[in-house]
């Protein structure tokens, strides 16, 4: 049905396996090369904990949260308090191997997940990845591995939230707050003062800019 949607010929596909290898990390976690809650694109947002990404994601973990400004390269760390981890189970009472929740000691709970060059080859691999796919900021899945210390992207996808830049915006520029109206079309209500005065202080309409 998929190759009938996308119009794609069946005489000209084939059957593959794919054959990837699996990664044991130490460490893990996910890097946004533009920062989704404020839309600046300059700030590469990182996130990682000890072990398998899948606790970080179902949200089983408190991270490590890295702010890191490409425009002046600050650095804003927060150090999550990581109380377990997920970790590959190679021999379970199966022989079948899988991954088990484990606790972690006291003396690793708060300690800083990534090293700051870690962090600093991470922003960087992540300003190469959103390069190749022409500029489009990227929602990035990484890992490094257990025993050996390589980094690894595992994922990389476009972030889909941001909201949309003018074409000639660039990200070197002043920062720039951009408002939609669209929604306005279907605002029955009456905006309250609240809203009166936030439009107020937005726009120069009335006001004296000298």
């Amino acid at each position: 049905m998929y190759r009938l949607k996308q119009k794609i010929s069946h005489m000209q596909c084939y059957l593959c396996v794919v054959v990837q290898k699996q990664i044991n990390p130490i460490v893990s976690g996910i890097m946004f090369t533009a920062d989704v809650v404020t839309g600046q694109r300059n700030t590469t947002v990182i996130d990682a904990g000890f072990g398998l990404g899948d606790a970080l994601v179902s949200g089983l973990i408190n991270p490590d949260k890295y702010k890191y400004n490409r425009r002046n390269n600050d650095l804003e760390k927060t150090i999550g308090d990581q109380e377990i981890e997920s970790k590959v189970d190679a021999s379970d009472e199966k022989g079948v191997g899988g991954t088990r929740i484990i606790k972690i000691e006291e003396s690793r709970r708060r300690r800083q997940k990534l090293t700051d060059d870690e962090i600093h080859a991470l922003v960087k691999i992540g300003t190469d990845v959103v390069n190749h796919y022409n500029g489009i900021p990227q929602d990035i899945e990484w890992c490094i591995e257990r025993g050996t210390g390589m980094l690894y992207i595992v994922q990389s996808r476009p972030i889909t939230t941001l909201f949309p830049l003018p074409e000639d915006s660039k990200e070197s520029s002043d920062f720039k707050v951009y408002v939609s109206f669209g929604h306005i079309q279907g605002m029955m209500d009456p905006i309250r003062p609240c809203g009166r005065s936030v439009f107020k202080h937005i726009f120069p309409f009335g006001r004296n800019l000298k």
